[in-house]
C-alpha cells in the first residue's frame, strides 16, 4: 500500500499564483453546474456560491425553472439557464450540449434526483463533453446503479461520503470504514477516476497516489457541506488546475474554512453557508 501523503499548506502554495493585472473573467474559467429539482434549490445555490468564492470567472447553472428562481435571489453572480424537466430526453439533448460545449468544467449531481430517466443525461454528458467533471450527491447514486458508465470519460472526480462509497462498491458501510484507503484506491484504479472519500481525514486518490487531509472538524457534518465542496472543486477545475491538484486543494480549503468557522461559531452551530463565508479567509491563510 502506498504511503499516505498529508495535504498541508505547503502542498498547495504552487497551485495558487498571484493574478496578473492584465486579466479578465474569461481567464478564470467558465463552468456549468447541472442539478437541482423542486425542493432542492439549496444544493445548487451552495455549489454556485462556493464556486464564485473560489475564483471561477463565469459560473453557469442549468436547473428547473423554480430552482433557478431561487438561485437568482441568493447567488446573483450566477448565470442561470432553465430547463422544464431533466426527465424529458428531447429537451435534455437540445438544451444541455450547447451549454457545456464551451465550458472548462462541469459539476453534476447536487439535488438532481435519482430517477431512471436521469441515466440518459449522465450518459450524454460523459460521452459528449470532453472536459473535467466533478460528480457528487445524486450523481453518485446514479453511477452506483451502473459504475461501468465511468469508462466513457477520462477526467472525473467523484466525491462520495462513506455511505455513497459503499453503494459504489456494493459493500457495507462497515467495510468502507474498516478499509477506507484501499477501497478508495481500488475504485479509483479500476475506473481511472479520482476519488475524494469524505469523512474524518478525507482521502484523495487517483489509484496510485493517496493523500489524506489535515483540515476539517465534526461541525462540518451538516447538510450542504458536500455541495460546498463540489462548488470549490469545480471552480478549481474551471481555472485549469489538474484534476488531482484540484481535488487536493479543494478538500484542504473546504476543511480549513470549516476550522475557521468552528473557531468563531462552535461546531454545533456551524452550517454549510458558513463554510462559504470563511472561504476568503481560508484563501488568505494560504498566502501567509
Amino acid at each position: 500500500m502506498n504511503k499516505l501523503k498529508k495535504i498541508e499548506k505547503e502542498t498547495l502554495r504552487s497551485f495558487f499564483k498571484k493574478r496578473s493585472i492584465h486579466t479578465h473573467k474569461g481567464n478564470y474559467g467558465r463552468g456549468l453546474i447541472i442539478g437541482g429539482q423542486n425542493g432542492m434549490a439549496g444544493s445548487v445555490t451552495l455549489s454556485s456560491l462556493a464556486a464564485s468564492r473560489s475564483g471561477i470567472g463565469l459560473n453557469h447553472l442549468c436547473s428547473e425553472e423554480k430552482v433557478t428562481q431561487v438561485v437568482n435571489m441568493h447567488s446573483i453572480e450566477t448565470i442561470t439557464h432553465s430547463i422544464k424537466s431533466f426527465h424529458d430526453l428531447d429537451e435534455v439533448e437540445t438544451v444541455l450540449p450547447p451549454l457545456w460545449q464551451d465550458k472548462q468544467a462541469v459539476a453534476f449531481g447536487p439535488g438532481l434526483g435519482q430517477e431512471k430517466s436521469l441515466h440518459h443525461l449522465l450518459k450524454l454528458l460523459l460521452t459528449s463533453y470532453k472536459g473535467p467533471i466533478v460528480i457528487d450527491a445524486d450523481g453518485l447514486n446514479l453511477i452506483a446503479q451502473n459504475p461501468k458508465v465511468l469508462k466513457q470519460h477520462n477526467q472525473i472526480i467523484l466525491t462520495p461520503h462513506e455511505m455513497e462509497m459503499a453503494r459504489l462498491m456494493n459493500c457495507s458501510v462497515e467495510e468502507v470504514l474498516a478499509n477506507r484507503q484501499q477501497i478508495a484506491k481500488d475504485f479509483a484504479a479500476a475506473y481511472q477516476v479520482i476519488v475524494v472519500l469524505k469523512g474524518h481525514e478525507t482521502l484523495v486518490t487517483n489509484g496510485e497516489e493517496v493523500y489524506t487531509n489535515t483540515t476539517g472538524n465534526p461541525g462540518m457534518a451538516t447538510a450542504g457541506s458536500g455541495d460546498v465542496l463540489t462548488g470549490i472543486t469545480y471552480a478549481h477545475l474551471a481555472k485549469d488546475l489538474a484534476p488531482l491538484d484540484a481535488a487536493v486543494a479543494s478538500v484542504y480549503l473546504h476543511g480549513l474554512s470549516g476550522d475557521l468557522a468552528a473557531s468563531d461559531l462552535g461546531e454545533e452551530s456551524l452550517i454549510a453557508s458558513d463554510l462559504i463565508t470563511y472561504l476568503p479567509t481560508a484563501f488568505n491563510c494560504l498566502k501567509s
